[in-house]
C-alpha cells in the first residue's frame, strides 16, 4: 500500500515546520531538567511531559499520514496532560486527587467485579480479595478528576474551552460530529458516498490543536525547571505559532477550500 506524506504538502509544511521545533525544543528540555527522584511534584512534572512528548511525537506520525481524526483524539489527550503539569506545579492538592482518582477508578472496577452480572465469574479466593480491597476503602476518600474544573482552577480555561472540549466531541468520542467525517454529503444534506483512509480536511486545524497543547505543556514545563534562555525560546515559538494562526494566506494556514 502506497504511503501519502502530507509533509510535501505546501498547505501544511508550515504547521509541520513548527511541530518540529516545538518537538527539538521538547527533547532538549526533557533531558536537560534535573529531577530529583525524592521531590514527587517535579518528578510528577517530568513525567507527565514526557508522556505528553510522546503523544505528540505521536500525532505528527499521523498527520503526514492524513489521519485526522486519530490526530485530534490524540491531540485531545495532550491537553489533558498540559493541563495537568499546570496543576502538578500549581495547586498543592493535586497530588492527593490524583491519588483519590487512582483510588475511585480502582475501586469502581472492584465493585463492579463484585456486584456485576459477571459476579460468578470470580472463584471463592478471588471474590474474597475483591471484598476485602473494598473494605479497606471504606473509609477513603475517593472522587474521580474533573479536567474542567481542574483547568479553570489553574487558569487554563481557554486550552480546555478550545482545545479539550471541542476534540472531545469531535475527536475522541463517537458522536454525530466524529462520524461525519466518514460521509459526503449533496448540497441538500444527503449522504452521496461513504469515505475512508487518509484526508487532507482539517489537517492544519489538527496540527494546530496539536502544537497549542505543546506549547502549554512547553510553558509549564519551563515554569517547573526553569532554564537559561528558556523565556526567549518560548516567545520565538509563539510568535512562529501566531504568525501561522494569525494569515490564512501563508503557508501552513487555514485550509481555504
Amino acid at each position: 500500500m502506497a504511503t501519502i506524506d502530507f509533509r510535501a504538502d505546501p498547505r501544511f509544511s508550515g504547521w509541520f515546520a513548527l511541530a518540529d521545533e516545538l518537538l527539538k525544543f521538547s527533547t532538549e528540555v526533557m533531558l536537560t531538567s534535573t529531577v530529583k527522584l525524592s521531590d514527587d511534584s517535579k518528578l510528577l512534572s517530568w513525567c507527565a511531559f514526557a508522556q505528553c512528548r510522546e503523544t505528540f511525537e505521536s500525532t505528527l506520525w499521523l498527520a503526514e499520514r492524513g489521519k485526522v481524526n486519530d490526530v485530534r483524539s490524540l491531540a485531545r489527550t495532550a491537553a489533558e496532560r498540559a493541563i495537568a503539569i499546570r496543576a502538578i506545579n500549581k495547586d498543592g492538592q493535586f497530588l492527593e486527587k490524583m491519588a483519590s482518582d487512582f483510588r475511585s477508578k480502582r475501586k469502581n472496577m472492584a465493585a463492579t467485579l463484585r456486584e456485576g452480572e459477571r459476579a460468578d465469574w470470580l472463584n471463592a479466593e478471588n471474590t474474597k480479595k475483591v471484598v476485602e480491597f473494598l473494605q479497606s476503602l471504606a473509609n477513603e476518600t475517593t472522587d474521580g478528576l474533573k479536567w474542567e474544573a481542574i483547568a479553570r482552577e489553574n487558569q487554563l480555561d481557554h486550552l480546555y474551552q478550545m482545545v479539550y472540549r471541542p476534540l472531545s466531541n469531535d475527536g475522541v468520542h463517537c458522536t454525530l460530529d466524529s462520524l461525519q467525517r466518514h460521509v459526503v454529503k449533496d448540497e441538500h444534506g444527503r449522504v452521496k458516498e461513504l469515505r475512508y483512509g487518509p484526508d487532507d480536511e482539517g489537517i492544519d486545524d489538527a496540527l494546530r490543536a496539536s502544537c497549542t497543547a505543546m506549547m502549554f505543556a512547553l510553558e509549564g514545563m519551563c515554569e517547573a525547571f526553569p532554564r537559561p534562555g528558556g523565556d526567549e525560546k518560548m516567545r520565538s515559538l509563539l510568535a512562529q505559532y501566531k504568525k501561522l494562526d494569525g494569515t490564512p494566506e501563508s503557508t501552513g494556514g487555514h485550509t481555504n477550500k
